[in-house]
């Protein structure tokens, strides 16, 4: 064996668990992150494929569902990982659940009538259930876009500055537009510190010391 200089095992070990250069780190936070996002998208594609809208239904479409469920189909399947934010935050997906609850109203409409012909209640449950899938897949990508990821996350700067646009930011003053309620609201405690720093009053404590600082020096 040489004497050369005996191997960073350290190094080696760091390389092995994951915990390379920070960039390196942040990229692999950051593709666990995509891909779980990817997956839900993908998810709520799968459901809106246009071999899941039976055309059987359309007799039995009480208004605009099967049409109104074409057009979210084209909607989500246009998504990718760089549009899917925005079409989040700007209200389009807010606006596709409202008229998922609209056409859900429609459906259930005269379901509980002992006259209606059983193959159109059928149909009807059949699609109220396609809508309840299709809004778990929705509600599931919300939660996955919104998802924080591990506090190491934000140590890089490109990535701290990214999260903090958007719409659940943390609220720490970093940028100064991301804050919450003043702090003196959350406890009497912080009311009464910023009162004394504001306006500071010699009380008895404070008083009691400063005669004894005098009478020591003297």
């Amino acid at each position: 064996m040489s004497g050369g200089q005996p191997p960073n095992n350290k190094k080696r070990n760091a390389s092995t668990a994951g915990m390379g250069p920070p960039d390196q780190r942040s990229t692999t936070k950051r593709s666990r992150l995509d891909t779980a996002l990817e997956t839900k998208l993908t998810e709520c594609k799968s459901v809106l494929q246009p071999d899941e809208l039976r055309v059987s239904w359309e007799d039995y479409d009480p208004g605009s569902f099967m049409k109104s469920m074409q057009q979210l189909s084209r909607v989500i399947n246009a998504l990718d990982l760089k549009t899917v934010g925005k079409y989040i935050s700007n209200g389009g997906l807010a606006a596709d659940l409202f008229t998922l609850d609209v056409q859900g109203t429609k459906l259930k409409t005269g379901l509980e009538d002992p006259l209606m012909d059983t193959d159109v209640k059928r149909a009807r449950e059949i699609m109220i259930t396609y809508v309840t899938r299709v809004r778990a897949c929705l509600n599931a990508l919300v939660e996955q876009a919104n998802a924080k990821p591990a506090p190491s996350y934000f140590a890089d700067h490109n990535e701290w500055r990214v999260w903090q646009e958007k719409s659940d930011a943390i609220l720490c003053l970093r940028p100064a537009k991301q804050k919450g309620l003043p702090i003196p609201l959350m406890h009497p405690a912080f009311c009464t510190f910023t009162r004394h720093f504001y306006e500071p009053l010699l009380d008895e404590h404070i008083t009691k010391y400063l005669s004894t600082s005098n009478n020591s020096v003297k």
